[in-house]
């Protein structure tokens, strides 16, 4: 919108857009002017619709957990118990006694013609 050009951004109805999770550069369309106008002069109302909407989704989002939903209980347990998919375990291989499955090792490069050639030898079974 050009500037010095008036426009009339109802209050109510900016709330509920960022109720809904309106961008601001969302809102400045609906009302004909820009995001940055928006964010400027209505910063204030912009945050408490959103805080009122993101408040809501969460009590939704509880509302559901409690009836059961897998989802959404999996989802709460991540974000507010640190819970997590990822099984974690820890293995150990050895030979018998404990012993290392191999021996000592030796990594020798052998030019054979134009290739080189990578030799490994287990010390343990010559």
């Amino acid at each position: 919108m050009p500037q010095g050009i008036k426009a009339t951004v109802d209050e109510n109805q900016l709330e509920i857009l960022a109720y809904l999770g309106a961008s601001t550069e969302e809102m400045g369309r609906f009302f004909g002017v820009t995001g940055s106008c928006i964010r400027r002069r209505f910063h204030r109302i912009v945050q408490k619709g959103a805080a009122r909407g993101e408040a809501e989704l969460r009590r939704w989002q509880w509302e559901a957990a409690k009836k059961g939903n897998p989802a959404l209980l999996i989802f709460l347990g991540k974000q507010r118990l640190g819970q997590s998919d990822k099984l974690e375990q820890k293995q150990e291989h050895s030979g018998p006694g404990g012993t290392p499955l191999l021996g000592p090792m030796t990594v020798r490069i052998v030019d054979t013609t134009a290739k080189p050639a990578l030799q490994i030898t287990d010390q343990t079974h010559p």
